[in-house]
């Protein structure tokens, strides 16, 4: 994912169109370093060390039908609990 420029060449922040991928109830690996959630159903995530690892304290909530953006380093395990529609990501 490269950083978008306007016509006189200035960088935007901005995020390009990718794929997405609809998830349920499992866990997930980030792609690149940013992920856009769409919220399907009321989701909360977790940022795991391991795709195995134990998912501490409450995590991040998501209302239904909200769109969130997060930073995370490419190859974080992401736990997902809901329905969301995640980019850049792939299952585990």
């Amino acid at each position: 994912m490269g950083a978008g420029v306007d016509n006189r060449g200035r960088i935007m922040q901005c995020m390009s169109i990718d794929v997405a991928n609809s998830v349920s109830d499992s866990v997930v690996q980030t792609t690149d370093s940013i992920v856009r959630v769409y919220a399907e159903t009321d989701v909360r995530l977790w940022s795991l060390e391991e795709s195995d690892s134990e998912a501490m304290g409450a995590g991040v909530a998501i209302p239904a039908g909200m769109v969130e953006y997060f930073g995370a380093f490419q190859g974080t395990f992401i736990k997902v609990e809901g329905t969301a529609e995640i980019t850049n990501i792939r299952t585990v």
